[in-house]
């Protein structure tokens, strides 16, 4: 692993943490599993997408495009 190039030695450390995380996530729908119902069961990757956070985007417009929409907005709010 030393002599990998550092991107994909991230890469691996990444996913590394991602199936530790994953794993976690296991055991905890493991210890919900003898709660469900059959109407409110749900298997462990419906489970999985509702407790990850939401990817958040950013934007990569200039400062000076957003302001002028921000600045749009608010005069047409205000009238």
């Amino acid at each position: 692993m030393l002599k990998m190039p550092l991107s994909r030695a991230m890469k691996l450390i990444a996913h590394g943490l991602e199936e530790e995380k994953r794993a976690q996530y296991y055991q905890w729908w493991l210890a919900r599993y003898p709660m469900y119902t059959k109407d409110d069961y749900e298997s462990f990757d419906e489970f999985y997408e509702k407790v990850q956070p939401k990817p958040i985007s950013l934007d990569q417009r200039p400062k000076d495009e957003i302001m002028t929409e921000l600045l749009v907005q608010d005069f047409g709010e205000r009238g």
